[in-house]
């Protein structure tokens, strides 16, 4: 994303003259010169306008570039009303739906590789605290957008490739974990505030359902507590690196099909959740499964929450969700990362002096005592979004506007009391599950339907002498999209920039590679 600062295209007395009758000043060719000045050399495919004022704005970018989408962010509603251009994405202070919730809808992350943002001054001027206000929430958008793309460009791979090993792996699953649905939730992330709060948590335990993310199941397991169950989100090493210390023990774990691989092999009972993602969902409507659905949203502490609320209900608190390094301290100890430290240390690279050196790269960002990053901060911009009704008990000092604090003492005194018998929990009952030998029929009758689709793309393209048809085809972009989308980004680059003959070229080799990899993935499954 580009975002471009108006330089002298524009004043206060400007924009309160937009309709003011000196006829030496033309609206119209104003807001021209902005674009063409800004957009020069440019081929957007979208343009987010903030602060777009009567509207010549809007009308200008539809002149000059016709394919592109307007999307307006209004600082007023008064102005709003008055404008005469309104594109069908415009957002206003007095919208009836929240600005996370419209940038939602309007702006997915395929639109990032196009996308390019116009400011202009007279309006941001005159309203300065909405304009604030207005680019903190979008900022904290493309940054989760950006995430999501650098995940899934990283890990769309590993996400199917996990959904079938998983797939095939578990021999039978749960229909629910045990939980004591009249009692809240307490989830015990693995932050370093945890320090000092094991007599708590051990008291939550026998009375309110206890839940902890892969991180914080060492730190737990070493202080004698043993939690109701873990919920693990995440595809790669570390997830299951954390879960290794409850090897044989019977903890109930909830994980989608796309989590890392082999976890049901080290606890007990497992509990199966969809995230609504294609490979996902082929596999589990094949074999007549309905299972909970919550979307895949970048946190295993955000899918952790969300579950709670669904299938438990009722207040929702968190231990250790700290979104901060305590000074150079990332995790409570003992930890996986600080352990792979300690390995790394030699007399000339001590322990300490390793520590120091990632905190310093990792989280070169210091507050009071703290130290954050982009990525710790984005994560925290979620929460605050949306982890409204979930209580952070003694927590860090990053503040995280929507979500209550509570101190471990008023936590014991106001929620603990409630609760003097210890909680009573149901035996999970078993789900329906198939044997090895038809999930492999599923398994390789989903992957040769995958490969049609890219083969029907081939053809179209072949046929049009042009890569369009793969972008008309949502089965074929999907596929693509979590194969390889670097690769699909690029294209779409590539068509929007005219280059169309080697969009061509370059859409054959990402569906030739898309097969190559469901080819490996069948001779996998057997």
């Amino acid at each position: 994303m580009l975002r471009i600062a108006p330089t002298r295209s524009g004043s206060p007395t400007l924009y309160c003259n937009e309709r003011s009758v000196h006829s030496t000043y033309d609206p119209l060719r104003e807001a021209d010169r902005f674009v063409r000045e800004n957009l020069r050399g440019m081929r957007p495919d979208c343009v987010v306008v903030l602060g777009p004022g009567l509207g010549y704005i809007v009308n200008a970018v539809r002149e000059r570039f016709p394919d592109a989408r307007p999307v307006s962010l209004h600082l007023s509603e008064e102005v709003f009303q008055l404008a005469t251009a309104k594109p069908q994405a415009a957002w206003h202070p007095g919208s009836s739906e929240a600005l996370a919730t419209f940038l939602d809808k309007h702006i997915k992350e395929f639109d990032l590789e196009g996308l390019r943002v116009l400011e202009w001054l007279p309006c941001i001027r005159s309203f300065p605290e909405q304009y604030r206000q207005i680019v903190m929430v979008f900022d904290q958008h493309v940054r989760e957008l950006r995430g999501s793309v650098a995940t899934t460009s990283a890990m769309g791979r590993t996400w199917v490739r996990n959904s079938l090993h998983n797939f095939l792996g578990i021999d039978a699953i749960i229909r629910s974990v045990p939980v004591c649905s009249n009692r809240p939730t307490l989830i015990v992330a693995s932050g370093p505030s945890l320090d000092g709060l094991v007599p708590t948590i051990r008291e939550a335990a026998e009375r309110m359902n206890l839940w902890a993310l892969p991180s914080a199941v060492s730190f737990l397991l070493t202080s004698g507590i043993l939690p109701d169950a873990v919920v693990l989100t995440d595809p790669g090493y570390y997830a299951m690196a954390h879960l290794h210390p409850a090897r044989g023990m019977d903890i109930p774990l909830i994980i989608p099909l796309s989590a890392a691989t082999g976890a049901w092999k080290l606890t007990g009972r497992i509990q199966l959740i969809s995230q609504g993602t294609f490979h996902e969902t082929g596999l589990l409507s094949a074999c007549g499964l309905r299972l909970q659905t919550l979307p895949a949203l970048g946190t295993v502490a955000a899918s952790a929450m969300m579950l709670a609320q669904m299938l438990v209900g009722g207040e929702v608190y968190f231990c250790g969700l700290d979104f901060c390094y305590r000074d150079i301290l990332s995790h409570a100890k003992p930890s996986v990362f600080d352990t792979l430290l300690r390995l790394q240390e030699d007399r000339l690279r001590p322990h300490y002096g390793l520590s120091f050196e990632a905190a310093m790269t990792r989280a070169p960002t210091r507050i009071n005592g703290s130290r954050t990053c982009l990525p710790l901060q984005t994560y925290a911009g979620w929460f605050r979004r949306c982890g409204e009704g979930a209580v952070r008990c003694n927590p860090s000092d990053m503040e995280v506007p929507g979500m209550r604090t509570m101190q471990a003492q008023e936590f014991r005194r106001k929620v603990l009391t409630r609760w003097t018998t210890p909680k009573e929990s149901p035996d999970p009952q078993r789900e329906a599950y198939p044997d090895l030998r038809r999930r492999r029929a599923i398994a390789r009758r989903l992957i040769h339907t995958w490969r049609t689709v890219l083969g029907e793309a081939m053809v179209r393209i072949d046929a049009a002498r042009t890569a369009e048809p793969l972008f008309e085809d949502p089965r074929a972009t999907r596929l693509c999209y979590y194969l390889d989308l670097p690769s699909l980004m690029r294209l779409k680059s590539n068509l929007r920039c005219a280059d169309r003959k080697e969009a061509l070229a370059a859409a054959r080799t990402l569906l030739n590679k898309s097969s190559s990899f469901l080819e490996r993935l069948l001779r996998m499954v057997g």
